[in-house]
């Protein structure tokens, strides 16, 4: 950038010079500027740079995330800006993580100071982050109308659980699962605040407590209820806003299902497992599970049994056979049955690669 900047001094310091030279050195230098554009201004082809931003006076770094614990104060921004042929603005935006679009803040909630001829812009702003998911943008424009955008962003997050196990949007839970949301926020907010909805109707009996010091972060707990067969939604609300920040949504069956079988490499999963992993999900509680293990011959290998539980399920076969032996690598057919307290089964059969 700079030796972009420092050759366009250099022509443009000697086209000024031989301006009165000469037709010879006049040509020279005409065609030069026809070559490489005006020097003062087309020599210099990046956007601005945004090389300083601090919050509270700590730097801050590119698309880092803005906070703050104080239940009502602001950050005090401030960013620095330079380019070489020159400003023309920066300002303050807003860019919604859900839709990309971006919203000018009001110039008033900002000021811009200029120095070196135009060539550096400071901005500075008393900023208080909000409840939701957007980047707060540093702009600047050039006068050659290059932009350059610098990201702070405000986020608000929700992970949900069932039975104390991450939700996997349309996974199976148990009917009666106790469902918690762990919801983190860039600003503190309070119990009331918070609520938890169930297809879009607040849940009773839930408690939101506070899992650290700040008040931005919340765990919402509910009680072991039946919630019905069905596809269900989970999402939180917040300062009585929804349908904004994350949501779950699991599925709650009367009669027993079997799905998703993996069979994964124990170096993939980095687990202690020397066989191999078997994931799988159930949709209700499953007192026996059996794995069948079986050579492509069909010779029996191994038959191991276990109980199951609603939701996702990991089982670690050893990699032995009924004896305790060993057993070689290869290719082996597998068969998964689960069984529930009424007897019903439910089965998937499948290939898996035995490794080491």
């Amino acid at each position: 950038h700079q030796a972009r900047w420092i050759m366009g001094e250099i022509v443009g310091q000697a086209y000024v010079r031989n301006a009165n030279s000469g037709a010879f050195f006049q040509q020279a230098m005409n065609r030069t500027v026809v070559l490489l554009g005006d020097p003062m201004i087309r020599m210099d082809a990046l956007p601005p740079r945004v090389f300083e931003v601090t919050v509270d006076g700590t730097p801050f770094p590119e698309n880092g995330p803005l906070t703050s614990d104080s239940p009502s104060a602001s950050v005090a921004l401030v960013a620095k800006v330079r380019d070489e042929a020159g400003l023309k603005k920066t300002d303050l935006a807003e860019r919604s993580v859900a839709t990309g679009t971006i919203a000018p803040l009001d110039s008033t909630l900002y000021s811009v100071a200029v120095s070196d001829t135009g060539r550096a812009h400071t901005l500075t702003a008393s900023i208080r982050p909000r409840i939701g998911n957007y980047d707060l943008l540093v702009r600047s424009t050039d006068t050659n109308g290059r932009e350059q955008d610098f990201a702070l962003q405000v986020r608000t997050t929700a992970r949900y659980l069932a039975n104390g196990v991450v939700m996997v949007n349309g996974t199976f839970v148990e009917s009666n699962a106790v469902l918690r949301a762990e919801v983190t926020t860039p600003i503190p907010v309070t119990a009331d605040s918070l609520t938890l909805l169930l297809d879009g109707v607040p849940l009773a009996n839930v408690t939101e407590t506070a899992t650290d010091a700040t008040g931005r972060r919340w765990a919402l707990v509910t009680l072991a209820e039946d919630r019905g067969p069905g596809l269900h939604t989970l999402d939180v609300e917040i300062n009585g806003r929804a349908g904004v920040f994350p949501q779950a949504t699991f599925n709650v069956e009367t009669s027993l299902a079997l799905r998703r079988v993996v069979v994964v490499s124990p170096r993939l999963m980095g687990s202690g497992c020397d066989g191999s992993v078997f994931q799988f999900e159930l949709s209700t509680p499953a007192p026996k599970v059996e794995l069948l293990l079986m050579t492509v011959s069909g010779r029996r290998v191994a038959s191991v049994q276990w109980p199951g539980k609603a939701g996702f399920n990991v089982y670690c076969w050893d990699g032995r056979d009924s004896q305790g032996n060993t057993t070689a690598t290869g290719l082996y057919f597998y068969r998964l049955t689960a069984v529930d307290a009424a007897g019903h089964k439910a089965t998937q059969s499948g290939r898996m690669i035995r490794s080491r």
